[in-house]
């Protein structure tokens, strides 16, 4: 019985010491202290061809600093990351990507992009919200709930899932692969490692009976990839007698300790918090607080109130965030971020380099774009930014001057004509300078992208497209129509 095993495996965990050959292959997955990840997981018919794209895929961002996690739904390959219906209606939020943040205190904090509020639980709340990692994602051959705290952090793994047993085996194959295995009552559970890519799991295979008497298989098998100077999966794929289809994760692209990766992360940073926002802090089996965000973390109405009337908490991003609810054009996560279909893209994106990254993971997306392709988009987006980089670094004195200038000039209440001749020059050549950057994404970035892309792909992005139009039409009519039905005419 599956849950029987699962059970017996927490039951166990905190009694005794895994086998060395399990602590090699977490260490193998755990040991960088930064990292960026890509990946998504889908679905895959049992009888399907491993190639095709994936079915119902959602894609996901992790980061990672030394004691932080954290964790981006980017939703699915059009952006919509609630219901397909609310996407369909353009609602507020249906389009807004949502964050987890776990941080080195314990706590977990929720985020939904452009919403006017926050949560935080406590590292004594029983239940988070739901934080697949990536970092252990294949070493068991279900993709489990990660909806405690325990199950988040990577380092409780061996605790819950690995305990030694009884009857622990270990034993080298003709192969050369290392199987670790384990019995229990009805059921047991095997590794096999590869001691050649940091004792990384290849495939893992549980065998039970379901209610003690139907026998059920799961595994998960995985292939690898070298990373700089380690092995990281590239896919795995979970299979159970019980389920038609595959769970299966792919890796889009990794980078371990590398100099541009964040060292801390924030609520405010991470997570694009504003100082205002209304935040929820959850704590013990039912307890919870209303209160704000006040840049930093939690405070109180009391201390709210006394800040805003002391003037030391400004409330202006807040008040922008909900202007934008307001207006009907402009609802924060009502449509994508970028409509491929069109070929429009928004002047702040071209010129605002820090955007490129959502671009290239909706190109992938919208492309559905495999794994090796993905990695040529973002290994093109890194050299890209490396270009822009470098402009801004031998501009960097003229820029920081221009800027100086400029603003002297602008607080001067009156200027004479030559003054703004000077002024007007300063801003010129400060457009020509970031100008540059437009250009990059112009001339490089946009171009080098769809070059990706075969016609195939290309071909089924446009159907999808028209679909997407047609249905988002008959949904309309049958609005309208709905509408009419319930209006009586008087005579």
């Amino acid at each position: 019985m599956i849950t029987m095993l699962l059970l017996f495996l927490w039951w166990f965990a905190a009694l005794f010491e895994p086998p060395v050959e399990l602590q090699l292959m977490l260490q193998g997955r755990t040991s960088f202290s930064t990292a960026r990840i890509e990946w998504r997981i889908g679905e895959r018919s049992v009888s399907g061809v491993a190639a095709e794209p994936l079915e119902r895929a959602r894609y996901y961002s992790a980061t990672y600093t030394p004691g932080e996690f954290l964790l981006f739904d980017r939703g699915d390959e059009t952006g919509c990351v609630q219901s397909e219906e609310s996407c369909a209606k353009g609602l507020t939020l249906s389009h807004s990507e949502l964050g987890h943040l776990h941080t080195s205190s314990g706590e977990q904090w929720n985020y939904r992009e452009g919403w006017s509020g926050a949560s935080v639980n406590t590292a004594d709340h029983p239940r988070f919200e739901s934080q697949p990692d990536i970092r252990t994602i294949g070493l068991f051959p279900k993709m489990m709930p990660y909806d405690e705290r325990r199950q988040i952090l990577a380092e409780n793994w061996m605790a819950i899932h690995a305990p030694e047993s009884l009857d622990y085996q270990v034993g080298k194959r003709k192969d050369g692969l290392v199987e670790v295995s384990a019995s229990v009552e009805d059921g047991g559970i095997e590794w096999i490692l590869d001691p050649d890519k940091d004792w990384q799991p290849v495939e893992v295979n549980v065998h039970a009976l379901d209610q003690g008497v139907i026998p059920v298989s799961m595994s998960a098998k995985t292939t690898h990839r070298r990373v700089g100077d380690r092995w990281f999966p590239s896919r795995i794929e979970f299979t159970d007698s019980r389920q038609p289809n595959n769970q299966v994760v792919e890796v889009l692209d990794a980078s371990f300790d590398h100099p541009d990766h964040p060292q801390t992360l924030t609520p405010r940073e991470a997570l694009g918090l504003v100082p205002g926002l209304i935040l929820v802090r959850k704590w013990g089996e039912q307890g919870s607080e209303d209160g704000f965000f006040d840049g930093e973390g939690f405070i109180s109405p009391s201390e709210y109130s006394s800040r805003i009337k002391a003037g030391t908490l400004s409330l202006d991003a807040y008040r922008e965030l909900l202007a934008r609810h307001n207006d009907p054009d402009n609802r924060p996560g009502s449509r994508p971020k970028f409509d491929f279909s069109s070929g429009q893209i928004a002047a702040d994106v071209k010129r605002t380099p820090a955007l490129w990254e959502g671009y290239v993971r909706r190109f992938i997306a919208h492309f559905r774009l495999d794994a090796e392709q993905s990695r040529k988009a973002w290994a093109h987006h890194a050299e890209c930014l490396k270009g822009v980089r470098k402009h801004e670094k031998d501009h960097e004195v003229e820029l920081k001057s221009l800027l100086e200038q400029i603003g002297r000039l602008e607080a001067q209440s009156t200027r004479t004509a030559e003054q703004e001749t000077e002024l007007s020059r300063a801003r010129s050549r400060v457009d020509v300078l970031r100008g540059n950057t437009e250009k990059v994404f112009e001339e490089r970035l946009k171009p080098g992208l769809a070059k990706i892309p075969t016609q195939a792909q290309i071909d089924a992005a446009r159907a999808r497209e028209r679909e997407a139009a047609r249905a988002q039409e008959s949904d309309a009519a049958h609005n309208r129509e709905a509408e009419l039905s319930r209006t009586t005419v008087e005579p």
